[in-house]
């Protein structure tokens, strides 16, 4: 909202999350800061908990998706207060009304209420990693369940990712997958080393038996230590080339 008092207040009477905090609010009179999807869903959902919602939207019709619009509009518990906007919100301890201004008049008016649920979209915490990470038009870190990014090593975990659901167990299940990501990752990344010089071992021990060098007519293979030490470096580095990046799930091209 950007009001005064607003962060003081948070659990207080202010929430973001109608789904998390509702239940506390269980036949109590609730407003909904907001107009868009988010607000919407929120309505719903907090209809069948609270005594009263109170949608306080800045336009004169929803901008949510008109799928919503009828069963809001049904639902006798769900208030509108078209054209306003908070602009203080009223508390003691905690949260007790708020103070709403019409845009369009500029007059002022109060409102008692319990809680306030800011449903005005959300704004991801990305900045930080936008030039380095694949971002989504929405400001979302591009990640699939893995939550391996586009990047090998580099984990999106939590709300800043493209999901479906943004919920605290959601964010819990990311931060229990991450770690198992990123042991695959460290697997891949030790095991191709380790195969590729095993390998490389390997053919040169089948070199020195089966060419016939084995009389030490080439200096290559006149031990054949010497020979699997060579050919399983020959392997380490190969496994530089053919072996980089993050394949599997991890492989966000």
């Amino acid at each position: 909202l950007g009001v005064d008092g607003e962060q003081a207040l948070i659990g207080k009477g202010v929430h973001y999350c109608a789904a998390c905090d509702g239940m506390f609010y269980r036949n109590k009179t609730v407003v909904i800061a907001g107009g868009g999807n988010t607000a919407a869903a929120d309505a719903l959902i907090l209809s069948r908990i609270c005594k009263k919602v109170i949608v306080v939207h800045r336009r004169d019709t929803l901008k949510a998706t008109k799928i919503y619009h009828e069963p809001l509009m049904k639902t006798e518990n769900i208030e509108f207060l078209w054209d306003n906007e908070i602009v203080t919100l009223l508390h003691n301890e905690k949260l007790t009304g708020i103070r709403t201004r019409n845009v369009k008049t500029g007059e002022e008016s109060t409102l008692a209420c319990d809680g306030v649920f800011v449903s005005v979209g959300r704004k991801p915490s990305t900045e930080l990693v936008k030039d380095q990470i694949t971002i989504d038009p929405a400001g979302y870190i591009i990640a699939d369940e893995s939550t391996c990014t586009n990047i090998p090593g580099v984990f999106a975990v939590g709300d800043v990712r493209t999901k479906a659901l943004r919920q605290g167990v959601t964010a819990v299940a990311d931060g229990a997958t991450a770690p198992l990501s990123e042991m695959k990752e460290n697997i891949k990344k030790w095991l191709k080393p380790i195969l590729f010089t095993a390998g490389g071992a390997l053919v040169g021990l089948a070199y020195y038996y089966f060419v016939g060098c084995s009389t030490g007519a080439c200096p290559l293979t006149s031990n054949p230590f010497i020979t699997m030490a060579y050919m399983g470096f020959i392997g380490w580095l190969l496994s530089g080339v053919f072996g980089k990046g993050c394949s599997g799930s991890c492989n966000m091209q």
